[in-house]
């Protein structure tokens, strides 16, 4: 019978190195989640964080406060007052959270999103930026508006502007996409999203609403969790020793 107990022992053995190791590449595997973060997060419902000291802060060229409104000011503007906030068309269009003319009190002004690339971001993965646009003014889209983004930290050119994409009614929101690659040199630099008004005064020139950009970020395990991974793969192995000695 010595063969049926050892053949069980080495089943519970194996069991319990199978655990381990799941346990193990789980941990492993939490190393290199990754989860979404909003470094820009701004429905414009309100007024703009102009601290320096926090990360995002907006300012623009004109230095003169911002052109923030509410949904009903969209109207007035000659703008739809909702949007496909999901891009999916089966789905119903809702209220637009709040909207800013970029052209606040002259034309051709930008407005500038500044903020930090935390040491977290998973450089390997890109990052998203959305937001919606529409175009004020009956005159023809001129100069046209655009959007950038750029390192300030390096002097480096991560999106080069590029045009806006308005619907072909221009009051409707249209949503526009721009995938952004990363460094491992950006981590901890300073980035300014910049989005140019275009337009020739400011009765007319870009308007947007909901502005997001996501980025990857690398989630570390916790030392607990990590600390009961080692506890137990060393139990494993003095169980392992003992069964030898004995």
């Amino acid at each position: 019978m010595n063969w049926l107990a050892n053949l069980t022992f080495d089943r519970t053995r194996c069991g319990a190195a199978v655990a381990v190791f799941v346990l193990l590449l789980s941990l492993a595997g939490s190393c290199c989640a990754a989860t979404d973060l909003l470094l820009v997060d701004e429905p414009f419902d309100g007024p703009l964080e102009t601290s320096t000291s926090v990360s995002p802060h907006w300012f623009d060229t004109t230095g003169g406060g911002f052109e923030v409104y509410p949904s009903g000011g969209a109207s007035q503007r000659v703008l739809s007052t909702t949007y496909d906030h999901d891009a999916n068309g089966s789905t119903p269009q809702v209220t637009i959270p709040g909207a800013i003319e970029v052209n606040d009190s002259a034309g051709t002004v930008t407005l500038t999103a500044e903020f930090t690339l935390p040491n977290n971001v998973d450089t390997e993965q890109t990052g998203l930026l959305k937001f919606f646009a529409a175009y004020r003014g009956y005159n023809a889209i001129f100069p046209n508006p655009t959007v950038s983004l750029t390192n300030v930290t390096d002097s480096r050119t991560v999106l080069a502007a590029s045009n806006v994409i308005f619907n072909a009614d221009k009051g409707i929101w249209q949503i526009n996409t721009r995938q952004i690659s990363l460094l491992a040199g950006d981590l901890g630099d300073t980035f300014r999203l910049n989005f140019y008004g275009g337009g020739s005064d400011n009765n007319n020139g870009l308007e947007l609403t909901d502005v997001t950009f996501a980025v990857a970020t690398v989630v570390v395990p916790t030392p607990a969790a990590a600390t009961m991974g080692l506890l137990l793969l060393a139990g494993f192995g003095l169980g392992r020793r003992r069964d030898r000695l004995f």
